[in-house]
């Protein structure tokens, strides 16, 4: 059972609805859930600065925990190698994903 709505056409088979791969999709019905460019733009400024400033916040809580703990400058040092492993292994990851796209590597 086939049916010609216009320039859309919809096939029905077993009670499902199924559309030919040229069509709208149904995310073009709801104009709201589509972003705006300057979402985008937003999400792609905010990002970096928000992961720089949670990262300086968890430099803080280590710096704040040594401190607390007396660590000494061994303890200190020990704590921000392994602790802030992480996130060097992520600026790492941000550095060479940016000269790999640059073409620099």
């Amino acid at each position: 059972m086939t049916s010609n709505a216009g320039p859309s056409r919809i096939s029905v088979s077993f009670g499902l609805i199924r559309r030919q791969a040229d069509e709208c999709t149904i995310w073009d019905h709801f104009p709201l859930a589509r972003e705006p460019p300057m979402t985008q733009t937003f999400e792609a400024w905010i990002t970096p600065l928000m992961i720089g400033g949670l990262m300086l916040f968890m430099c803080f809580i280590i710096w704040d925990l040594a401190k607390q703990s007396r660590a000494g400058r061994f303890g200190t040092l020990m704590l921000f190698v392994v602790l802030g492993a992480g996130m060097l292994g992520y600026l790492f990851k941000v550095v060479i994903t940016w000269w790999l796209e640059r073409g620099a590597l």
